[in-house]
């Protein structure tokens, strides 16, 4: 009985997302995570484990005439920051009303997702709005939402997604009072929201945290 010699080896990497790599035990291009992909030529037998990493950004919440601060999870730490100000840290303190966005990108220079905050440094109660709150935030499904209009006024309350889709919508014509409702979203992704209340003076914006 002759017993032939075998030998075994392995690769274990990761690549950005979007990226590809191509494994030099059989030529061939992988652009998804493998995990325990094996490849056997004569006596020899390779073994691959790859996984797709990439940072996700997120920017906490404003808090009137104090900063915006992005934070980072995924991919691989230390993470840079690029802000549509140009502005490179982790911080920075916003100027002015509007939509503030941020960009992370990781050790290896795999690239996360644009972060988005619409800022508005007036406070609510200027735009007929008081006491608003929202709770549980973070929720795994259901966002409660109260809010006093002072004035008659018509309102929209809707809820969109991080890329702009609106997921819930509701329109409030000549509305005053007390405003109470559950905004349930467990059938959706979990991620980061946006609530919006437009009311005659503008737009107010909270972020809303699904788990």
């Amino acid at each position: 009985t002759i017993t032939p010699l075998t030998t075994t080896g392995s690769v274990t990497t990761s690549i950005c997302a979007g990226g590809s790599y191509t494994w030099p035990a059989n030529g061939q291009t992988y652009t998804t995570a493998q995990s325990g992909t094996t490849y056997v030529s004569g006596c020899n037998t390779a073994t691959l484990n790859l996984t797709i990493t990439q940072p996700i950004c997120t920017i906490s919440d404003f808090i009137f005439g104090l900063d915006l601060i992005a934070s980072a999870v995924g991919g691989v730490p230390a993470y840079s920051y690029e802000w549509n100000t140009s502005e490179t840290t982790q911080q920075i303190t916003p100027t002015t009303n509007g939509w503030y966005w941020c960009i992370v990108t990781d050790f290896n220079g795999c690239i996360g997702d644009t972060a988005f905050y619409n800022v508005n440094l007036t406070g609510i109660a200027d735009f007929g709005i008081n006491d608003l709150k929202i709770y549980p935030n973070p929720s795994r499904d259901v966002f409660n939402v109260t809010f006093t209009s002072e004035d008659v006024q018509d309102l929209e309350v809707r809820v969109i997604n991080i890329v702009g889709e609106v997921v819930y919508t509701e329109n409030l014509q000549q509305f005053v009072g007390e405003y109470t409702k559950s905004i349930d979203l467990v059938t959706y992704t979990k991620g980061v929201y946006f609530l919006e209340i437009t009311t005659n003076n503008g737009v107010v914006n909270k972020k809303l945290i699904l788990q």
